[in-house]
C-alpha cells in the first residue's frame, strides 16, 4: 500500500501541470531567456542523477539483505531500505513535476514517465522479493505461521 501512495504523491501535481500545457491557451513558462535554459539542463539533470542513484541503491539493498542472517531480518531490513528507495524516485518524481510547472518544456514529461517505469519495475512483489533475496516458499510459510502464531 505504501508504495502506491508514493507514486500517488507526485501523480497529482503532475497531472495537474501536465493538463495546463494542454489547454487551448497554455500559460507561458514562468522563466524566461537563461532562467529557462537553466532549469531545462540543471532539472534534467537532477533527475537523472536521482534515477541513476535509486538504481544503484536498488543493487546494494539485495546485496545487504542478502547478507542477512534469518528471513525475519532479511525482510525487515529489505522493506525498510525499499521504503528509502521509493522516496529517492519520488524527489526524481518531484523534480520532473518542478521542471515542467517552471518550464512548460515536455522534457519533462519524458523524464517523469521514465520515473514512472522506475517505480513500476522497482515495485516490490511476493515473487520478487523472494527471488530476489533468495528465499524458499517453505521459509516464507515458516516465517508467516510464526507471526500469525505470535498474534493470537
Amino acid at each position: 500500500m505504501i508504495f502506491h501512495g508514493t507514486i500517488a504523491i507526485s501523480m497529482i501535481p503532475f497531472a495537474w501541470a501536465f493538463l495546463e500545457t494542454q489547454r487551448q491557451f497554455p500559460d507561458p513558462p514562468l522563466v524566461h531567456g537563461y532562467p529557462l535554459l537553466s532549469t531545462k539542463i540543471v532539472g534534467s539533470f537532477l533527475c537523472v542523477v536521482v534515477m541513476l542513484l535509486s538504481y544503484q541503491y536498488g543493487q546494494n539493498i539485495l546485496a545487504n539483505a542478502k547478507a542477512q542472517k534469518d528471513v525475519d531480518s532479511k525482510l525487515k531490513h529489505f522493506m525498510k531500505e525499499k521504503k528509502k528507495d521509493f522516496l529517492l524516485l519520488e524527489l526524481g518524481a518531484l523534480i520532473a513535476f518542478a521542471g515542467l510547472y517552471l518550464s512548460k518544456d515536455h522534457l519533462f514529461t519524458l523524464l517523469y514517465v521514465a520515473v514512472l517505469l522506475m517505480f513500476s519495475t522497482k515495485r516490490p512483489t511476493y515473487l520478487k522479493i523472494t527471488a530476489s533475496l533468495e528465499i524458499k516458499d517453505e521459509e516464507v510459510n515458516d516465517w508467516i505461521n510464526k507471526h500469525e502464531n505470535k498474534n493470537d
